[in-house]
């Protein structure tokens, strides 16, 4: 499990150690920290989030109005992040009345163009700008798509046809199943991405890496 956090002032409980201790080994979970890159305290931040192992940052353009002037806030913390081999998130669903208002995928580009060391994953793989998503994650060998939300909503359409070559053409090496529970239902993501890969004919063994071993690999 990767539970995101969105609350980074949870960070500043003095039992959060011992807590997320436990709930990894209970669950072999890990975890994301969405960071308020206007904080003055987010680079103490990043240094706890490698002190109790947390896993990843996180960056939600939507949640977190990010506009282009932020871009070089941002990209300071990332340099720092990947300083302490922390895995930086995007969120690059594409949707709502901000759509129009905060462009997350040419944050991702600027942050892809700069961060070259550690892993960078796409959440949601772009939404409907899935093919704008796979060349920046055909761009750099650590640059990963993320299945989250996406699969469930365009299953159908012609999103579903861009989703299947990018990921083929991109290869199961880059792909990383994410359910987005429990904003979906964990049983229907699951189901429905089963039969995705099913459907596209995609080998026993590349399954398994898309939902298991990529992510194991780059959070380990």
């Amino acid at each position: 499990a990767n539970l995101m956090i969105f609350n980074e002032n949870i960070l500043n409980l003095p039992e959060v150690e011992h807590t997320i201790e436990k709930i990894k080994t209970n669950l072999q979970a890990y975890f994301t920290f969405l960071i308020n890159f206007r904080s003055k305290e987010a680079f103490n931040y990043i240094d706890k989030i490698k002190n109790i192992k947390g896993g990843a940052i996180k960056f939600h353009s939507y949640v977190q109005h990010i506009g282009e002037q932020d871009f070089s806030s941002i990209l300071k913390l990332c340099k720092y992040a990947e300083e302490k081999n922390l895995i930086i998130c995007i969120d690059a669903s594409y949707g709502t009345f901000k759509m129009y208002d905060y462009d997350n995928l040419k944050l991702a580009a600027i942050i892809i163009e700069h961060i070259k060391k550690t892993p960078i994953i796409l959440l949601h793989s772009g939404g409907k700008r899935i093919l704008e998503a796979f060349l920046l994650a055909e761009s750099g060998s650590n640059i990963y798509l993320e299945t989250s939300f996406t699969l469930n909503s365009y299953i159908n359409s012609s999103v579903e046809q861009d989703l299947a070559f990018a990921y083929k053409k991109l290869g199961d090496g880059k792909i990383i199943y994410g359910s987005d529970f429990p904003y979906v239902n964990f049983n229907d993501s699951l189901q429905t991405a089963e039969n995705f890969f099913d459907k596209y004919k995609f080998t026993s063994g590349e399954i398994e890496n898309i939902f298991y071993n990529n992510a194991i690999k780059i959070l380990s």
